[in-house]
């Protein structure tokens, strides 16, 4: 083998080494990232994964937050109540909490059903 083949097979290694480290790093949770520097106030070490999101109702915001802990974020704009497992909520931002492993939750606003899905994950790191 060539010198210059040698540097480019090294290169290339190299690169898919590096590329790994960096997919890796990405897709873990804010709570597991140690860059050294202050980066807001994100702790979890956990993630939310394969979400499902079936929501019918344009005024009826869900996301899925694993800022500090994992959570489900309603924002009801749609100046009516609804409910989420039998309790009932108002207009504007309500969170509800997630525990590790499976989770599916039902829901309902002005006679349309909602649900909410995914997988909580084990803490990722220490």
């Amino acid at each position: 083998m060539k010198k210059n083949q040698k540097l480019s097979l090294l290169i290339v290694i190299i690169s898919i080494v590096i590329g790994i480290f960096v997919y890796k790093w990405i897709n873990l949770p804010p709570g597991c990232k140690d860059t050294g520097l202050i980066m807001g106030g994100c702790f979890s070490k956990q993630n939310v994964e394969n979400v499902k999101i079936d929501n019918p109702t344009d005024c009826l915001n869900i996301q899925i937050s694993n800022c500090l802990s994992p959570k489900i974020e309603i924002d009801n704009r749609c100046n009516k109540t609804y409910t989420v497992e039998g309790v009932e909520y108002e207009s504007g931002y309500n969170y509800i909490d997630l525990e590790e492993g499976k989770f599916f939750i039902e829901g309902e606003i002005e006679e349309q059903k909602f649900s909410i899905s995914g997988y909580v994950t084990k803490p990722l790191c220490n």
